[in-house]
């Protein structure tokens, strides 16, 4: 170490670089990050650092295995070292280079990292994570190792590799980078309702005002399978009921409601248990058989409030899957997004398996820190039809 000396090029053109240099001190009792390089990702015997390699999809952050107390590299595996992964985003679209570093240093030290960071659960490999990629948003990776001794893992012991960071673009280069934030520029099938227009523009139904009647016609879609959209405002202890008249090519058709902020409670027919559902986001079924009997119920029972909901109707063929709503529950570190199984072609639902469906799950982000209902709406509505869902969306891993 008394020998060792680094250099630091810039082989950049015509470019004055601004940098920030650290150096980490540990003991002997502490874990060497990436001190079982020398593979086909990383050259050097030791290499302390990250990769993060991205496309338009995922982003994939690799290290090479920490080495621990001089034992052997085919010794350093998951049962002698825990290796943790962290991330920090930055604000989105801010390419500024005093935010970029102001992330890295808030993501150097473990206080730090355990302070701003989000843990990142393993999706495959011990050594790798694979993360959705957002274009123009940065993000800072880190990893930390642990010792693991008799079993248990020795958290007075560690360290803390280089910290990587990816934008899922380069900023560098005109246009590389999307912004995310453009997606509600993009023309929406359906009725849309102005920012500008005030609630007196909308359509309002009160207690006395409960029944509208939507057509499906395949010859009258929105497109993409959407054959109705439309704003409304439901009062406080109001119903709305919807019927349908019933389109001749159509097996079945999913009818769902999306309300910001508030629960609603949707239900056909009768109101039970089995045949409601509350949420924000909610949606049911409704077959072929009973499709010009069913009757939709919204229900809004919060207080003093009268609130804007967007109502959709997506037809379908008797050959695609059925599958209506999603389940999402939080807590400070990860959303959970749960399904259930589609079922396709009349078989058991036991059959309905990995085997003979394919599920895919998409994400998009609204703008940061912005709570506006029809930005929200738009969100929701941009990610409607399946063309709009690989325009905007970015694809979720299975973990």
């Amino acid at each position: 170490m008394e020998t060792d000396t680094f250099f630091v090029e810039n082989l950049n053109t015509d470019v004055n670089l601004k940098l920030y240099v650290a150096v980490l001190g540990y003991f002997v009792t502490d874990p060497v990050p990436g001190g079982c390089g020398d593979t086909d990702e990383f050259l050097e015997c030791t290499s302390p650092y990250m990769k993060a390699i991205y496309n338009r999809d995922y982003i994939y952050v690799d290290i090479a295995s920490a080495k621990y107390n001089d034992t052997e590299c085919s010794q350093s595996t998951e049962e002698f070292i825990q290796l943790r992964f962290f991330m920090l985003y930055l604000p989105e679209q801010n390419h500024d280079s005093d935010v970029y570093f102001e992330g890295i240093k808030s993501m150097m030290t473990l206080n730090n990292i355990l302070r701003n960071g989000r843990s990142i659960p393993r999706t495959g490999s011990n050594t790798r994570r694979m993360l959705s990629a957002y274009l123009g948003t940065g993000v800072v990776y880190v990893a930390v190792a642990n010792p693991i001794t008799n079993g248990s893992v020795d958290e007075s012991k560690y360290s803390i590799y280089v910290p990587t960071t990816s934008y899922g673009c380069a900023p560098a280069v005109d246009g590389d980078c999307e912004y995310m934030g453009e997606f509600y520029k993009i023309t929406i099938w359906g009725k849309y309702i102005s920012a500008n227009n005030n609630k007196a523009s909308l359509k309002t139904l009160s207690v006395l005002d409960l029944n509208i009647t939507i057509p499906l016609n395949k010859t009258t879609t929105f497109g993409d399978k959407q054959l109705y959209g439309e704003f409304i405002t439901l009062n406080r202890t109001s119903k709305l009921q919807v019927n349908f008249s019933k389109g001749k090519d159509l097996a079945f058709i999913i009818f769902q409601v999306h309300s910001h902020l508030y629960n609603i409670t949707l239900y056909k027919n009768v109101k039970t248990y089995k045949t409601s559902v509350s949420g924000t986001n909610v949606g049911l079924h409704s077959g072929s058989k009973e499709m010009e009997s069913d009757t939709f119920f919204v229900e809004n029972w919060n207080a003093d409030v009268n609130l804007k909901l967007y109502v959709a109707v997506l037809g379908y063929f008797v050959t695609v899957p059925i599958s209506p709503y999603m389940k999402a529950i939080y807590n400070r570190d990860y959303i959970y997004v749960d399904i259930a199984p589609a079922k396709y072609n009349d078989p058991e639902c036991s059959q309905s398996t990995e085997e003979f469906i394919q599920l895919r799950f998409f994400m998009l982000y609204l703008p940061e820190q912005s709570f506006d209902s029809d930005v929200y709406f738009e969100g929701i509505k941009s990610m409607m039809t399946l063309n709009n869902i690989l325009r905007n969306g970015r694809s979720v891993s299975d973990f």
